[in-house]
């Protein structure tokens, strides 16, 4: 069994807007290279950079609802559980 794991990076200054959430497209392949590569599961992962974020001075909420009503919706895990709601830096509103 192997991971095949694909993503796409703006080369560009991140933002609110763009460069703060990295989407993976992640494929479980069943065999090993160049063996039967079957694809027995799948899954899409978003890794938002909170803490350059908020080193950036951007609003963590602002970058969640640019990139996306799901990414949205977690605002509440982030500020309770990683103390963000209290950040000196302005980055949680």
């Amino acid at each position: 069994m192997r991971a095949v794991i694909e993503t796409q990076v703006v080369l560009d200054e991140p933002s609110a807007d763009q460069g703060l959430v990295t989407w993976f497209e992640v494929r479980i392949l069943e065999g090993f290279e160049g063996a039967d590569d079957a694809a027995i599961g799948r899954a899409r992962v978003a890794r938002v950079h909170v803490g350059q974020a908020l080193d950036a001075g951007e609003s963590v909420l602002d970058v969640l609802d640019a990139d996306s009503g799901e990414l949205e919706s977690l605002c509440p895990c982030f500020s309770t559980r990683a103390g963000f709601a209290t950040s000196s830096s302005g980055g949680w509103q």
